[in-house]
Formats: structure tokens, sequence, C-alpha cells
């Protein structure tokens, strides 16, 4: 996959500065020619190291990386993550799919929301699904809860479901 780094910015702060020391991060990166933006703060001088990142991928072009049909052409892709390490590493977060609307469109024909939260563990070579919602187009809702065993191994999958709401 060829990836094209089009400008990063670190702007390091004093350890000395306590939680507002750290690193804030921005930049433009191009991924198979979609322009992926990148902005971030990452704290690890507090005794739990801590960060935020947004990744916003305007106008993906699915075509690029699948040939699905019941995808849109292009998409609009937005990340939000949170990320705290202790003895282990925990992340939430969403994770927006849009069609790349036109500015007369008032409502996108095609969005998935996944809000996540998840745990590494790295010496029990694990993640714990804390949570994982899905929302397709509001018709479907979708809860996930489990863990990855054995990650770095073979992955053995042990996650439950629920479906919450299905509107057809």
């Amino acid at each position: 996959v060829p990836i094209h780094i089009k400008k990063i910015e670190a702007d390091l702060r004093d350890a000395g500065l306590g939680e507002k020391g750290g690193v804030n991060l921005s930049g433009l990166i191009d991924v198979k020619s979609n322009q992926m933006e990148i902005q971030g703060k990452i704290r690890p001088f507090l005794d739990k190291p801590t960060g935020e990142l947004r990744i916003n991928l305007p106008q993906l072009n699915t075509q690029s990386f699948s040939n699905v049909s019941f995808l849109p052409n292009e998409v609009d892709v937005f990340l939000y993550s949170r990320f705290q390490i202790s003895s282990g590493i925990a992340s939430q977060g969403v994770i927006n799919f849009e069609s790349a609307k036109s500015k007369n469109e008032k409502n996108s024909p095609f969005s998935v929301k996944i809000n996540y939260d998840l745990t590494y563990d790295g010496l029990k070579d694990a993640v714990f699904v804390n949570s994982l919602n899905l929302d397709l187009n509001g018709l479907i809702h979708t809860s996930f809860a489990g863990d990855v065993k054995r990650l770095t191994k073979e992955a053995i999958f042990n996650i439950r479901g629920e479906a919450k709401t299905i509107r057809l």
C-alpha cells in the first residue's frame, strides 16, 4: 500500500509541565491517493500515559480498496480515539463512515457508526472487548462484548453479540 507523508508536525512540550507536557501531532498523509488528516495529543509523562487521536478521511475512494458493490464510491471516514497506558492499553472511541455527500444533500444514504471500548493486555496476549456497538443507517443496532485470546499466535475469539434493533 503506497503511503506518502505530506506533512507531519510534532510540537514537543517539556515533561516538567505535567499534564500540559507531551506531544501534539498534526499532519496529512496520502494512502492510495486518499488524503488523511491527523490530529492528536500524547501525554507520555503522566503516571499512566494518555492520548487522543482524530483521523479524518474525507471522500475516501472505496474502489481503491474494495470492489464490493453495496458501498458508495466515496465515503467520509472519521475516527476519534482516546487511550491510556497502564498495565495494558485501554482505548475508547468512535468510527463514523458516511457517504460523501454533495452540498445539496441533507442526509447521507449510507452511514455506519461504531463505538468501541477495548483493552489490550500484553502479558495475557489478549484483547478484551468491553463493548463494541454498531449502528447501520439507524436500521440495525448491535452490540458485542468478549475477548480475543492468544492474539499474536492463533487468535481465539470469544465474542457475544446482541441485535438491539432491526428495522426493515
